[in-house]
């Protein structure tokens, strides 16, 4: 059975955004958890960059063959997937790019939360709000909602 692009990938991307109290501190330096999930077809990986208990930044990196996607190859997926993209592109504090590849596709997306139009970014296929994100993204509640998914902690 074919899968719903925006389904297949865009959801998968997980881009979960979790409100919460601001439980950051004042240092600089990050403390990460990355967060993984191989399925037949797609292997994901999420890094999230935090200080205390609030997110500051999140990678993800999904490999996802054209078979998982319901296409049959380079081209259709790029017809498919280019309009969604676009609109990942065309937000502030997030970095969005697709390399094509003969069977499979590698995406990357890098969102950078102090930069991101929260109010934008709600209309963007594959973004996920729950709570109140005016008082940040909470590493506690991501990791549950990670962890909810399938997802592993990386060790």
């Amino acid at each position: 059975m074919k899968k719903m692009v925006t389904v297949g990938m865009l959801i998968m991307s997980l881009l979960f955004i979790v409100g919460c109290g601001n439980g950051g501190g004042t240092e600089k330096k990050y403390d990460t958890k990355v967060f993984v999930k191989e399925t037949e077809g797609l292997s994901s990986e999420m890094t999230y960059y935090y200080i205390g208990d609030t997110v500051e930044k999140q990678s993800t990196k999904n490999v996802m063959s054209y078979d998982y996607l319901g296409v049959a190859n380079e081209e259709a997926a790029k017809e498919r997937l280019e309009p969604i993209v676009k609109q990942y592109r065309e937000l502030e504090g997030m970095a969005h790019k697709i390399d094509y590849q003969q069977d499979q596709l590698v995406e990357e997306l890098t969102i950078t939360y102090a930069d991101v139009d929260i109010e934008a970014a709600k209309n963007v296929p594959g973004i996920t709000f729950e709570g109140d994100v005016s008082k940040g993204i909470s590493m506690k509640k991501s990791e549950e909602m990670m962890l909810e998914n399938g997802y592993k902690l990386k060790e």
